[in-house]
């Protein structure tokens, strides 16, 4: 930076210390410049020396070889970035998907801890072995949460684990009250949930639409309600019986999906009943009469309501 004062000339350079003048005549020829230096800064990279830019084009078009020749990656790794002043990750090898695994370890339910973490060490030696996968390229770091098959807790893991690292795959929980308390935050963790549970009727809406409230989930189970009330149906209108009586217990069957599993197979039962003309049904809850065994509850109630009739009764 320069000032004119008459015929001589004040130039200052600056320096990380202190400021220093220098004075000469106009007539006298400008030093020459000094050599180009680069210059890393938060924003754009600085340089004017030939041989420095093409170690730069080297240097990108070697990255973007190892890119189009790299697997994608997870969540964790992806920069959100909106201009050239942001941070961007640095890729490392291997790449290490972290995987919350959350889940009962009591044992008597159908997916638990103990019987889930020795499958997915051997699926991962299955991919390295098919060739599918290299240990070179991707890790798996299996982290597991016991959530006890409820809703709260399986909530407060999953915030714990994504709050300590990233999670880039949710396995779990698989409890209905707790799913559907976790699927509705992945969406804004970018991280899918895969769960052989949520076989409750509400999980069977559309889940490919972003702004759905389960996008990212992900049922790998063979059934879910839904299906169990199709067969249903599908059976009343083949032998034409029109008169159902729904026998339950609110809390039956607990270990399947959690709490109330057989209360919301029965909302679903009633929902498709009502979708279908011509079908009668009553429900009965177990609990009403907790002194009867369940021979004794269904005699009564079915000699009361369908003596004389045909019916078919389900207990859940």
């Amino acid at each position: 930076m320069s000032r004119v004062t008459g015929r001589r000339t004040a130039v200052y350079a600056t320096s990380t210390t202190e400021w220093y003048t220098r004075i000469r005549d106009d007539e006298r020829s400008p030093p020459p410049p000094p050599p180009a230096v680069a210059v890393m800064t938060r924003g754009p990279i600085i340089a004017t020396d030939g041989l420095l830019l093409k170690s730069l084009l080297f240097a990108c078009c070697s990255l973007l070889q190892l890119q189009a020749t790299a697997p994608p990656l997870p969540a964790a790794f992806v920069s959100s970035a909106t201009n050239v002043t942001d941070t961007v990750p640095v890729r490392r090898w291997p790449l290490e998907i972290l995987t919350a695994v959350i889940m009962p370890a009591d044992p008597e339910y159908p997916t638990s801890l103990s019987k889930v973490m020795p499958v997915l060490e051997i699926a991962v030696r299955d991919l390295y072995t098919k060739g599918v996968l290299r240990e070179t390229d991707v890790t798996f770091k299996f982290v597991q949460r016991d959530d006890k098959c409820e809703d709260i807790e399986a909530l407060r893991s999953s915030f714990e684990l994504n709050v300590n690292g990233h999670v880039d795959l949710f396995l779990g929980p698989t409890c209905d009250y707790g799913v559907d308390l976790v699927a509705r935050m992945i969406k804004f963790w970018n991280a899918p949930l895969l769960t052989t549970g949520a076989i409750a009727n509400d999980f069977s809406s559309n889940k490919q639409d972003p702004k759905s409230k389960y996008f990212l989930l992900v049922r790998t189970g063979l059934l879910d309600f839904q299906d169990v009330a199709d067969m249903v149906v599908n059976v009343l209108q083949k032998y034409s019986w029109k008169h159902v009586l729904l026998v339950y217990e609110i809390e039956g069957y607990s270990k399947v999906s959690g709490k109330q599993s057989c209360s919301l197979m029965t909302k679903t039962l009633v929902e498709s009943f009502k979708g279908e003309a011509g079908i009668q049904y009553d429900a009965f809850d177990l609990s009403k009469n907790p002194q009867n065994n369940l021979t004794e509850n269904l005699r009564i109630e079915a000699s009361n309501k369908y003596s004389s009739k045909r019916f078919i009764t389900y207990s859940f």
